[in-house]
């Protein structure tokens, strides 16, 4: 299949984030041809129609006879009657919008909103925050990752959905909102000011061994210039590929030895832009297959545009936040041979969502997961996470948001990928125990 065939029935679709991504959707939209009222109706099995009947009969009495007539409108009962059916497929990735969380949805999916600048992911009973938005209100306040968030608004989030909890937290610009924290055995409480977030997706930096009392690399033709490239994906969104082609020019020009490629706590995002940004590395073969329930298959092959030179060496750093679109990345260049991925094995979503879209009677939509992918070694690690070529622990007082300007030498996983990039040897023999035979 032509790339751009592929591209164009995928441009939308999206790989979605870790339990949903608050006030980013780590989403993109994919629109069918048309309205509902120009859409065929499916083609339905006897059984469908029996039960449709059912619902229909159920909906008609309702409407007729329940004894509180201003809470029988049709508009809440159907809206209901959707969320349950989705429910009961019991995904957490696939969820019902209503007319305002759909207009938050394609808002958030363009990378700018009015929020307080925080992901988080669904754990057990409460939501967790995986990262905080450098320059938002909840990164000014001191909101860290790893806090518990228990209250919203005065409202308890314990049994809410991640759209639900969504809703509490968006609102007007320059409105003020309450949140409560569990940080350990402390309840904190921020009152945090809405306003508007323009999310980056890439931050580089230039690191010089030397400054963090590192070997010099082991090869001669290294000795010469200790400087290594950093880079931060933050987020895979529409401009991700020129945002990171614009970092790995900045390496380029300052001739460094190699490159950290940091998607710790990436929760994911389109999957176009993850094949965009393998597509700067890989010269040619698949970058990623998607199969849908009936086995039939798509492939997503390279262009031949490699844009950075294959002589430097990669190290990518992974954690269980890296998610989706990172694994799609982080698996498409270590099945290559191109980079060695250090840290944890990763979240292990390897499923593929799409954004159904009605304008009438009024503007709503829903996200479906649709498909499953596959990297191009042929794998998938769904719910097991890919694993660490080199396996190094996250570093208990790991915190994303600051990675953009400031290095800890306790940062363990940074630290082990610098003195593997300046292993030459080691480095390769990681590499060529990592290689995948992409099908």
């Amino acid at each position: 299949m032509q790339r751009r065939t592929l591209v164009e029935k995928l441009s939308y679709m999206l790989v979605g984030g870790v339990g949903g991504v608050l006030l980013w959707f780590a989403l993109g939209t994919h629109h069918p041809s048309g309205a509902i009222g120009s859409q065929p109706r499916t083609q339905l099995s006897s059984e469908q129609e029996a039960y449709l009947d059912l619902f229909e009969n159920v909906f008609a009495r309702v409407s007729r006879d329940y004894i509180d007539s201003d809470k029988v409108r049709p508009k809440l009962l159907i809206e209901a009657a959707i969320r349950g059916m989705l429910k009961g497929l019991d995904d957490p990735y696939t969820v019902f919008f209503d007319a305002k969380s759909y207009d938050r949805f394609k808002k958030n999916a363009q990378g700018h909103y009015h929020g307080i600048g925080v992901y988080i992911v669904p754990e057990s009973t409460h939501f967790k925050v995986v990262s905080v938005i450098e320059g938002s209100s909840a990164w000014e306040s001191g909101v860290r990752a790893n806090d518990v968030i228990e209250r919203v608004a005065g409202t308890v989030v314990t049994g809410k959905s991640i759209d639900e909890v969504t809703d509490l937290i968006l609102g007007p610009e320059e409105s003020l909102v309450k949140i409560f924290i569990r940080r350990g055995n402390k309840l904190l409480s921020f009152t945090l000011k809405r306003k508007q977030v323009i999310i980056k997706s890439v931050y580089t930096s230039i690191l010089d061994a030397n400054n963090l009392s590192l070997p010099a690399p082991t090869s001669s033709s290294a000795k010469a210039n200790h400087l290594w490239g950093y880079i931060r994906i933050h987020r895979f969104a529409f401009n991700t590929a020129d945002e990171l082609k614009m970092a790995l020019n900045t390496a380029k020009s300052k001739q460094v030895r190699g490159i950290i490629i940091d998607l710790r706590n990436n929760p994911g995002g389109l999957l176009t832009a993850a094949i965009d940004t393998v597509d700067l590395f890989v010269s040619e073969g698949v970058i990623v297959a998607t199969q849908n329930r009936y086995g039939n298959d798509n492939y997503e092959y390279a262009t031949r545009r490699v844009f950075f030179p294959k002589y430097v060496p990669i190290v990518i750093l992974i954690n269980k936040y890296s998610a989706s679109a990172s694994e799609i990345f982080a698996g498409a260049l270590v099945d290559y041979g191109r980079a060695v991925a250090v840290g944890e094995n990763t979240f292990g979503k390897f499923s593929v969502q799409q954004e159904f879209a009605y304008a009438q009677p009024e503007q709503i939509g829903f996200k479906m997961t649709i498909a499953r992918y596959l990297l191009p070694s042929g794998k998938s690690y769904e719910k097991v996470g890919i694993p660490a070529s080199l396996k190094v622990a996250t570093p208990k007082a790991f915190n994303p948001a600051a990675l953009k300007t400031t290095f800890s030498k306790q940062d363990t996983q940074l630290i082990s990928a610098l003195k593997l990039l300046a292993n030459k040897k080691r480095y390769q023999s990681l590499l060529r125990r990592s290689v995948a035979s992409p099908k």
